[in-house]
């Protein structure tokens, strides 16, 4: 399952409280758990009350296994060093995974010491280095290694608004690097998150229509933003790439099974058993005057070492559960819940 939390919104005791028990009450059975925007500065945390921990405190009491990336980001939210000395609110918030198995984090290492082979976090285009937090889950029997394990990626991709190339950079190093998984180990891969993307699926007699974001042109008319990417053409020149058009390559990658190279699939178009609604009715975010209003920009992807068995966004349209919704809002983005089940 993955939630963002809507951390922030500086969650009071009765919102913090609406979660836990909205966990209680439809997540008793789950066995892992993705959250993103986790407020970590509201209170002293020697008061046990501060948002990260009451949700890692829930976890810890029903024997499950949690990591974080709390201390990464308050290390960066302090930090005075160029260029991180005036970045805040992506740093005032963090990431818990939690699992009914033992887990760790992943290291971030920005060099290539696999001879060959991914190893750690290398190859990263972003600069929020915090953006994708990956963990190990140690299944019984089996070992993890730089070829074979689990790995469970945690995705909290930065909106565009504010920070427009930083989000294209985060959605190549997330594909970048699982591609680089998927074609060179064994490892089975588990995404989950917040993508702040597409901005809208269709449903269509051929499939599924991905639509990414565009720029419009007040953002393209910027000097920086005008700037051309170049790449390799078929007669050996290069031709211009401008950055809309990384824009949309880099939403569609991830979600277009018709243009990404990668094993991932989408577990909402790829469950045996889904409503398969365009993203405007099946949603996860409203978007006050947005357009659309409605948006499918939370996901769960499973690489092929899964069977997709089920996908569910439970936001009130199938059944009670309702991570958001009119009156009560735990929060503003809906839980995606799938079942994935490892085929032998």
């Amino acid at each position: 399952m993955t939630w963002n939390l809507h951390g922030e919104n500086h969650p009071s005791r009765s919102t913090i409280q609406e979660q836990i028990d909205f966990l209680k009450e439809y997540h008793q059975d789950t066995d892992l758990f993705l959250f993103q925007a986790v407020d970590y500065t509201k209170k002293d945390e020697s008061e046990d009350f501060s948002h990260f921990q009451q949700i890692k405190s829930h976890f810890e009491e029903r024997d499950y296994y949690t990591t974080d990336n709390r201390d990464w980001n308050r290390q960066l939210l302090n930090l005075d060093v160029q260029p991180y000395h005036n970045i805040n609110s992506p740093f005032r918030r963090c990431k818990i995974t939690a699992s009914r198995w033992p887990i760790d984090r992943e290291p971030l290492d920005l060099r290539n010491n696999g001879n060959g082979k991914p190893r750690h976090l290398n190859y990263f285009y972003a600069s929020f280095l915090t953006g994708p937090f990956v963990a190990n889950v140690y299944l019984h029997n089996e070992e993890i290694t730089d070829n074979e394990g689990l790995e469970v990626w945690n995705a909290g991709i930065i909106h565009g608004s504010g920070w427009k190339e930083e989000k294209i950079k985060a959605l190549e190093t997330v594909y970048s690097r699982i591609y680089l998984q998927n074609q060179q180990t064994d490892k089975k891969i588990i995404l989950g998150g917040d993508f702040n993307a597409p901005w809208k699926e269709t449903k269509t007699d051929e499939g599924v229509e991905i639509h990414p974001h565009s720029p419009d042109a007040k953002h393209l008319n910027k000097p920086f933003y005008g700037n051309p990417y170049r790449y390799q053409a078929e007669n050996g020149g290069t031709k211009q790439f401008p950055f809309n058009q990384r824009w949309r390559n880099a939403e569609s990658y991830i979600f277009d099974s018709e243009k990404s190279d990668w094993d991932m699939k989408d577990a909402y178009w790829h469950a045996n058993d889904s409503l398969e609604l365009n993203s405007t009715e099946d949603h996860t975010h409203v978007v006050n005057n947005g357009n659309p209003p409605n948006k499918r920009i939370d996901h769960l992807l499973a690489d092929d070492h899964f069977n997709i068995k089920s996908c569910e966004i439970q936001n009130g349209i199938e059944v009670e559960a309702n991570g958001f919704s009119n009156g009560k809002t735990p929060s503003d983005h809906a839980p995606v819940k799938a079942t994935l089940e490892i085929e032998a």
